[in-house]
């Protein structure tokens, strides 16, 4: 890379997911490891705050702050406290959805 080109920021990732899930998560953020060691994504979740930090406003500032929440949506997340005010969130685009409980797979291409 030049040194004459701008540095760009990291796009921020949150994810929200329920608890059941975590594992899941791991697996998603795994996958997108190539993309942190490019500096290209960083991402986010709750398990990221420090005993002691404000819960809801370490969430809070994130979700002002994050380019893409990426909802692990599962019946365990719709079912969770967390799922209503994030599904109900109108001003964070893009919004990707991404089914946890189902892992759907294509049959192979003849």
């Amino acid at each position: 890379m030049s040194s004459n080109q701008p540095v760009k920021k990291p796009i921020e990732i949150l994810f929200s997911y329920a608890r059941e899930d975590e594992k899941l998560r791991d697996e998603l953020e795994k996958g997108l490891s190539v993309l942190k060691r490019q500096n290209r994504i960083v991402c986010w979740h709750d398990r990221q705050i420090s005993g002691g930090d404000p819960w809801e406003q370490a969430i809070s500032s994130h979700l002002d702050t994050a380019n893409i929440i990426l909802l692990l949506v599962s019946r365990a997340f719709i079912a969770s406290s967390q799922a209503l005010p994030l599904l109900s969130l109108s001003s964070c685009q893009p919004l990707l959805h991404v089914a946890a409980t189902r892992r759907r797979r294509r049959p192979p291409q003849r």
